[in-house]
Formats: structure tokens, sequence, C-alpha cells
């Protein structure tokens, strides 16, 4: 089972991949200056510094085939552009390597598909049943589970990733899998290019106008988003989807509800 994304960036909001003639003609940038774009966008989106065969990865449809009939690679250019911009595919296959993320499938045209990772369930279902010892065994186990995910983010990449959208149901496990994977892509950042977003120097009245969803951050006293992110994942996490009750757990100890 597979699920399939459209780009969802708007054209207008990337930089051009080809220029237009006065005769309609377009003109697409040379193997060299592809890659260059390519490198630049990663930087500015993600800031990473590409590997070669990062760069070789990024740069086609298809890994297994290297396309070099003009015309159709022009095509695949202009297929793959729009790609580029998407978060979401971009962290699929940079860090493909680190299982927690879900596996990117293959593409066609402007749309790719990725593995499909079931959601974990909602407070209206799993997480609302009676507070038995199972449950409470089983809700343990996946506060565990998303803490390993966690610290995988905090010490596993070049600098801290965080995730600035976190509901329950972002996180998931693949069919069959042990290991939870986090699921919507779109609002993960490095902790640089988050910062960048939160210290933009937009006008603001409070600190919650600097904050990027979850990705909190302050409002200076000249009413000026200046600061970097001020939270981290943990803290997103407590916040946003664990409670802890201390009353209602078997034998009268902690319980640990994961809400959505």
């Amino acid at each position: 089972m597979i699920v399939i994304f459209r780009t969802k960036t708007p054209v207008e909001q990337f930089e051009s991949l080809f220029w237009t003639d006065a005769s309609g003609t377009k003109h697409f940038p040379s193997e060299t200056d592809f890659n260059t774009m390519i490198k630049d966008l990663v930087v500015s989106k993600l800031n990473v510094t590409l590997s070669q065969h990062q760069l070789e990865r990024l740069a086609r449809l298809r890994t297994h085939r290297v396309e070099t009939e003009p015309r159709r690679r022009q095509l695949e250019m202009e297929n793959l552009w729009p790609l580029l911009q998407e978060n979401e595919y971009l962290m699929s296959i940079l860090y493909e390597d680190r299982d927690i993320f879900p596996q990117l499938i293959g593409t066609c045209g402007t749309f790719y598909a990725v593995e499909y990772v079931r959601p974990i369930e909602t407070p209206t279902t799993i997480l609302a049943l009676s507070d038995s010892k199972p449950e409470w065994a089983k809700r343990l186990k996946l506060a565990v589970m998303i803490l390993d995910l966690l610290e995988e983010l905090d010490t596993n990449f070049p600098e801290p990733i965080h995730l600035c959208d976190v509901k329950i149901n972002h996180f998931g496990l693949p069919l069959g899998g042990q290991k939870l994977k986090f699921l919507d892509l779109d609002a993960v950042f490095p902790k640089t290019i988050i910062s960048r977003i939160t210290s933009d120097s937009k006008r603001c009245e409070r600190h919650e106008d600097c904050d990027y969803f979850d990705c909190r951050s302050f409002c200076s006293k000249n009413k000026r988003c200046e600061s970097p992110i001020a939270n981290n994942n943990l803290q997103v996490i407590v916040s946003r989807t664990i409670k802890v009750d201390l009353t209602n757990s078997p034998r009268g100890g902690i319980s640990l509800n994961v809400v959505g």
C-alpha cells in the first residue's frame, strides 16, 4: 500500500527553472547549472550541503536510469523542479537511510508516492479506552517510542530536527514495523531553518505572533520577531500529545495518556 501526494507549492513562489524567449522557446539550464540550483535550494531550505551521491539522487527522477536524450531530460528537469520545492520530498530522499520518515516509492510527473505508514489511532479509539493494565502498558510503550524518535531527531542529524506541527496521528508504524515514524514533513525543519523562520523581523504584538505552528518564539521589546526557536521537540510533545494524570492509573499510580 502506498500514499500519493501532488506538489503543493505554487509555481509563482519558487524560482523558474527556465526562461522563454520571444518565439516561445524554453531555455533550460545546463547540467552544471541545474546541479548548482539544486545545491543552493537544499542549503536554503534545509541547511544541508549535499554529497555527490545525494546530488545525483535528487537530480534524477529514476535512480536506475540516466536520461540523456535532450528533450526527455528537459521534461525530467521540468517535473523534478516542483518536487524539489517540497519539504516532504526532499527529506524523504535525503534521510531515507534513517528510517524515521516514510520511504519514497516513486514519482510520476509532479506526483510522488511514499510507503503507507499506519497513523497512531486518535483519542476516540485506542486512547479513550479504560485505564486497565494492558492499556497502560500500550500507552507507555507508545510514549517510549515517541521519546526514542525525539532522541534520534536531536542527536543523529547534523543539527537538531524540529517538529513544528505535532498531532498524535502524525506518528505511525509501517505495516509489520516496530519503529515509529513521523508522517507529516511539511513543517519539519533543521534548527537553523526554523530559527530563521521565527526571527524574520516581522511585526508582532505578542509572542504568539512569532510562533510557527507548535514551534515557539518571542516578540521583542521593539515589536519584532527577532528570536530563534525557543522550545524543543520534547516540550512540544508534552504540551501537544502527552497528559499525565496522577489519580486514575492502576493501583493508584501515575496515569499516562497520549492525546491528539
